[in-house]
């Protein structure tokens, strides 16, 4: 390194290498403070998305134990806004469907010799039970304002029974089957009714594996409207379906998914998070 005095080359500024090394910002300085900005800006994001997307709910939680007696703690969570939305949203659209049967006609399927109770010897029991009774439930969804209600065809299969739909808000309405269709196991029914609330259908060919998706059902046929949330696991599925009287059906290109599904359920709808069927 060559040093020269100032009173040789006035002009010239001197600059020891201390100095020019204190005046030189370093690489490893410049990458840490562009990391910690990093850091910084990551953070605000998330804060910002979490309350986009989700919602603080407070819990109070009694506690009990103390020696100034119980006390209320306030715990503060976050909840997935998206899915309460959704189920807020389109629970009202959602009906439960009461299968009712005559006893004599439950009776002659069900009786202490069934199947040979006309058979076997001329028997016949004198103490057949008169009346109707629920001998099942299920799930259908309004696709129009004026009462139009799709379910599964297994939920309305039997001619001889009677149904029931009934809405979120308790009304009860005499269903009319106006049609079957066993290739995809749906059914439409009606009841007389004005100003119902319609679900938003959806695009089913555009469903990707992973998607999220919520299910709402009348769970076992006494849980009304109960909620199960889960993924797309498959798509284009094919099933076979067996009833307990002996027939069997096969159910082409059937979505598959996570979301708890319980007898009852049948006939409910599969939701995005648009809250799409």
């Amino acid at each position: 390194m060559l040093t020269y005095k100032k009173e040789e080359y006035p002009e010239v500024e001197i600059h020891d290498s201390k100095t020019r090394r204190r005046a030189r910002p370093s690489f490893k300085k410049l990458l840490t403070l562009l990391i910690s900005i990093s850091i910084v800006f990551g953070l605000l994001a998330g804060i910002a998305g979490t309350f986009l997307y989700s919602k603080i709910t407070t819990i109070k939680r009694t506690d009990a134990g103390s020696s100034s007696g119980a006390g209320t703690t306030e715990l503060s969570v976050v909840e997935d806004s998206s899915t309460i939305e959704v189920v807020d949203a389109v629970s009202p659209s959602v009906v439960s469907i009461v299968i009712t049967k005559d006893l004599e006609k439950l009776y002659d399927l069900t009786g202490p010799l069934f199947p040979y109770d006309d058979y076997l010897y001329g028997y016949s029991d004198p103490n057949i039970p008169e009346g109707k009774r629920q001998i099942g439930g299920g799930t259908g969804f309004i696709l129009s304002q004026d009462g139009m209600i799709l379910t599964n065809k297994h939920v309305v299969v039997d001619d001889d029974a009677q149904y029931t739909v009934i809405t979120s808000d308790g009304q009860q309405y005499p269903a009319t089957i106006l049609g079957r269709d066993p290739l995809n196991d749906i059914a439409v029914v009606k009841i007389e009714a004005e100003g119902l609330p319609a679900v938003s259908l959806g695009d089913s060919d555009a469903l990707r594996r992973g998607q999220t998706v919520i299910a709402i059902g009348n769970s076992l046929g006494k849980y009304e409207n109960t909620v199960t949330k889960g993924i797309i696991s498959g798509i284009g599925r094919r099933v076979q379906a067996n009833g307990v009287d002996g027939f069997s059906e096969t159910i082409e290109s059937a979505i598959q998914t996570d979301a708890a599904i319980n007898f009852g359920n049948s006939g409910g709808p599969l939701l995005n998070l648009a809250g799409q069927v």
